[in-house]
This record gives structure tokens, sequence and C-alpha cells, in this order.
């Protein structure tokens, strides 16, 4: 047995699908162009990242100068500064990097000034378990 004749779509059915389709382009074009707009950012960070973590160390600026900071011009800038470390204040912040999981430690910093400064003293990978074993500041003062 034959089935009866189709039915033609509805042309209400039509325009609904058109004007789905026509919203869907339009949002993945929409995501595509600003993928293309974050793909030069994201070029532009790392050859800014790249310049700034290969350039000699200048001297940190001094406690008046923070507020004038920014990140466009600062972040990733390699600095020198002189002081002691306050012993007992080291900080552990959990990362998971390429390296492996582990933590940042991060000491203040006295500057003769007064001043406390934050210094990441670098990497350590995560034992069998707790917090990492945290390395000795220097007792004498040090650059940083």
């Amino acid at each position: 047995m034959m089935d009866g004749p189709s039915r033609p779509r509805s042309s209400a059915l039509r325009i609904i699908l058109a004007i789905a389709a026509g919203v869907m382009f339009a949002g993945f074009f929409a995501l595509g162009t600003w993928q293309l707009y974050r793909l030069q950012w994201k070029l532009a960070l790392i050859e800014r990242v790249e310049q700034r973590v290969h350039a000699a160390p200048v001297d940190a600026p001094g406690v008046a100068r923070w507020p004038g900071l920014n990140a466009e011009a600062d972040d990733y800038r390699r600095v020198r500064l002189s002081g002691h470390f306050l012993k007992g204040s080291d900080t552990q912040v959990l990362a998971s990097l390429d390296r492996g999981i582990g933590y940042w430690v991060l000491t203040p910093l006295c500057t003769p000034d007064g001043a406390i400064v934050m210094v990441n003293r670098g990497f350590i990978r995560a034992g069998s378990g707790g917090w990492a074993p945290q390395p000795a500041p220097p007792a004498a003062p040090a650059d940083a």
C-alpha cells in the first residue's frame, strides 16, 4: 500500500528554520571572529612575556612608584632588589604545571626602606603527600 500524498511543509516552518539557520550562522561567524582576535592577543602576550623574561633585570620601583605600575608595562618584568627574608612567613601556592604538581614558594622580603615585597622563590614538586618541604631563606641580607 502506498501512503497518501506527502504534505508540503508549511511556509511558517520554513521561515522559522531560515531564521534559526541565520541566527546560528551569525553566532558561529561572531565566535570565529572572536577567536581570531583572541589569537592575535595571545601571540602578542607570548611575545611580550618572552622579551621580558629574557631581559636583564632592572631595579625594582620604590613604594612611591607602586601606584603608577600597570599590567601593560610591568607584567613579567624582571626586577632586582635587596633586603632580608622574613623567616616563617613563607606561603606555598599549589600549582599544576607541565613540570607536574607542586608548589610555588613565596617569601616576603623586607627592603632597607621597610617595604615588604613577596618574592617567588621557585617551584617545588610535590612529594608523596602533604606540603612540600620549605627551603630555609637566607639569614643574611639577600638580593632577589
